[in-house]
Parts: structure tokens; sequence; C-alpha cells
């Protein structure tokens, strides 16, 4: 069994436990693990109320070849919200603030939902330590400015979901699931929502929206291509993002899954990856 070394949050250590030289003692800022010693680092990063425990499949399949990282953003798994409202931007410059911090070269962000939008923020900080950046189901469609109509329709939405989270939560995310999602994929993520930390979930869910109106723009600071493993029970606007993505993208699509495809087709996700990691290490030639 491989030796894991989480870092609970600003516990400081050195890098010694890990198997790596010390350069000076850390503060992370979240509960992360680190497993293999590749070159290229992988960095998993969950979505919206879910935690690193959903990468395990990821972790156990590439750890012989690459550098795996997993991790719990504040708030979520074994890491603690330390600064409110919990938003995308705080996010992102807790990804920056890591791999400054660990002085980790050719990274490979891998983002799930939400954590989409945390890399194309913290990417223009990191890049020349970022060879790659991989979306999962996320992107299908890319935001634009609202309108005062649309704003006033989110704001709605937000207010009574702030006000009856339990009752309404899964009713605002019911379309995560596809009708082939199986039962414990759909509990496990149920559970996640359902009871997790209503008021950052709701800090949150208003950060992203307000961050998608942007992705346009911050999608063309991207200086790689962009590259999205997608399931496919949403169209994917391709003129958009060949309009953005200026430094190019690339699609694998996984039939017949949920939002959830690294958990709910593993083999399918995984084969899927590792193709994008070779067009990643081909663009370097």
């Amino acid at each position: 069994m491989p030796y894991k070394c989480p870092i609970i949050i600003l516990f400081a250590i050195t890098l010694v436990s890990c198997g790596k030289q010390p350069k000076t003692e850390i503060q992370a800022p979240f509960n992360y693990t680190m497993e293999g010693s590749g070159d290229t680092t992988l960095i998993f990063i969950h979505g919206l109320a879910i935690n690193q425990t959903y990468w395990e499949n990821q972790v156990d399949e590439f750890m012989d070849h690459y550098t795996v990282i997993t991790l719990d953003l504040p708030g979520h798994g074994a890491s603690k919200l330390t600064t409110s409202p919990a938003t995308v931007e705080g996010y992102a410059n807790n990804i920056v603030e890591f791999v400054e911090l660990l002085d980790i070269q050719n990274v490979v962000l891998i983002g799930h939902s939400m954590a989409g939008n945390v890399e194309l923020l913290a990417y223009p900080q990191i890049k020349d330590n970022v060879i790659g950046v991989i979306g999962v189901d996320n992107f299908q469609e890319l935001g634009e400015p609202f309108s005062e109509e649309g704003r006033k329709k989110i704001d709605s939405v937000m207010i009574v979901l702030k006000a009856h989270y339990k009752a309404n939560v899964m009713k605002l995310f019911g379309e995560l699931f596809s009708p082939l999602t199986d039962d414990l994929t759909r509990k496990r993520v149920t559970e996640g929502f359902v009871n997790g930390d209503s008021i950052m979930v709701t800090q949150l869910l208003t950060s992203i929206i307000d961050n998608s109106q942007y992705e346009r723009s911050q999608m063309k600071k991207l200086e790689v291509p962009l590259i999205l493993i997608e399931s496919d029970m949403f169209p994917i606007d391709r003129s958009a993002l060949k309009e953005n993505c200026l430094a190019g993208y690339k699609i694998f699509t996984i039939d017949s899954t949920g939002h959830y495809p690294m958990i709910e087709r593993p083999e399918e996700f995984n084969e899927s990856l590792r193709a994008a990691l070779r067009f990643i290490k081909s663009q370097k030639k």
C-alpha cells in the first residue's frame, strides 16, 4: 500500500515525510494527498460539494507514471473554510499558492465542474509551471454577461435556495444525473449536497454564476490548448470554444454518463485522460 501524506490545513510540515527533499517548512492552504514521483504532476481539483475521494480511481491508475495530487478545497472534505465568503477566485488563489509553495513544475491541472473556472483564474498566475489544462464536464456552453432580466431570475432562485436549502438543492441540481447513473453515485452526490454547509454551497454557487460571465475572456488567456473530457448529456458549443480558445481545444466524450464520469465510468474516463495526456505531451515537442 503506497504511503499517503495528507497535509492538514495551516499545519506546518516539511516535505521529508513525502519522500521529497525539503527546502523549507510550508503551510498548505488545504488538505491534500500526493502519490507517485513522476516528472509530470497531475493536480486533480474537485467540483462543488464533493471532495478528493472522487478521484480515487485516477490515483490508482496514474500514480505509477506521474506525481498525482488530489486535494480538498477549503470547506470540503478535511479542509476547513478559513475565509468567507467562499469564492471561485479564492480557490484559484489557493491553487496558485500551493503550486508556488511546493515549486511544482510540469503541472497538468484537471478540474471537474466548478474547478474549470478555478483553473482559468489560476492559470495566468502560474502558466510557467503549467503544461496542460483539462476540464471535466464543464464549458459545454460559455457564459456571457447577464441581462437585467437574467440577473433578476438568478437572484430569485438564490433567495429561495437560501431560505429552503435542503428542500430545493437537489431540485436545482437534478440534471447532474443521466438515466444510467447508478444508485450509489446518486446517493453519494445527493448526500454531499444535502448534508453540506448550505451557506458555503450558496456562496460558491453565487460565485460560480457571477464568474461564468467572464469565461470567454478568461479562456483567451490560455497559452495551451484547452482539453475537455465531457459526458454526452449536453451539446457542446464548439463554435464558442473555437472563437475563444486561441491556443486550440480538444474534446473527449464519454457516453452514457452523468456529471461525474470519473466515478460513473472510471475505465472510460481513465482511457480519455490517458489520451489527453498523450496529446499534451505531443504539444511540448
